[in-house]
């Protein structure tokens, strides 16, 4: 199996498609939070008609290593860096695209194309936004909220959103502390601190993707309550010129359910900006 070793010595598991055809364009895939590059599964076979393909599992995702602590801090920025990282091994100094699921994904995904313009030839968004959902504490905050709290969550967190991290908050202490370690009382202060400190940062700080220029796709599902659809407009909004597509009835899944269809306005897409090319 193919793996390379990060900035902290992890082993990360990744996979090139169609390496010895140097004649075609590069797209590199980046999964989801608690995915793995398995997720694009139904994606491969149409995309490998006209790209070299670069997918990856990030660190305690799929087969890549996991942090004994588990909690990911910076995910999305270490992320970043193992991909330039992926791309220096791989010696991709040309243009690319980039594709990417969910929330976690796509921040990867914008987060690159921010720092380094200059290489992403065009980007896909699926199913996400610029919320960042890059470690344990904001992921579980977030799968606590039920689905009108998370369909109508701007609103509702300016209004209650102490009363909602106070709610969460044990349930998110119990699941990240030990059960076999015993916690003490300044110690659980140190952790409720910490939890509420990453859920503010997390809605104060989304990414601004407004400074994106390159050709942009993005898809939500209709049925979406994890990445809500409202997500998807808002992306587009702030994206100049940007291509906006909702699915109907599908949810955040729709890539893997009803492929064809996503596969067809992922087609569209690229053929649109000539990016597609038989081989």
């Amino acid at each position: 199996m193919p793996f390379f070793k990060n900035h902290s010595s992890m082993n990360i598991y990744y996979r090139v498609i169609n390496d010895e055809k140097n004649n075609l364009p590069t797209i590199v895939l980046v999964h989801g939070y608690g995915s793995s590059l398995a997720m694009f599964a139904k994606q491969i076979p149409f995309l490998k008609r006209y790209f070299k393909i670069i997918l990856f599992d990030a660190v305690g995702h799929g087969k890549s290593d996991k942090k004994k602590e588990d909690l990911q801090e910076d995910l999305i920025e270490n992320t970043v860096k193992d991909l330039q990282h992926l791309l220096d091994l791989l010696e991709i100094d040309s243009k690319f695209g980039f594709m990417g699921h969910s929330l976690f994904g796509s921040c990867v995904s914008l987060e690159y194309t921010l720092k380094n313009p200059e290489m992403v030839s065009f980007l896909i968004i699926l199913n996400g936004g610029t919320l960042k959902l890059d470690n344990t504490i904001r992921n579980i905050f977030w799968n606590l909220l039920p689905q009108f709290t998370r369909m109508h969550f701007k609103g509702i967190a300016q209004i209650s959103l102490n009363t909602i991290i106070d709610r969460t908050l044990p349930f998110i202490q119990n699941a990240i502390e030990p059960e076999e370690i015993e916690t003490s009382c300044s110690e659980k202060e140190i952790i409720k601190k910490k939890i509420r400190s990453e859920i503010l940062d997390m809605i104060e700080f989304g990414l601004d993707p407004s400074q994106i220029n390159c050709p942009c796709l993005i898809v939500g599902a209709e049925l979406d309550n994890f990445a809500p659809s409202y997500m998807s407009l808002e992306l587009h909004e702030e994206i100049a010129d940007s291509e906006l597509y909702i699915v109907k009835m599908t949810g955040h899944f729709g890539l893997s359910q009803i492929s064809n269809e996503y596969n067809k306005i992922i087609f569209t897409f690229l053929t649109k900006h000539m990016i597609t090319q038989e081989n």
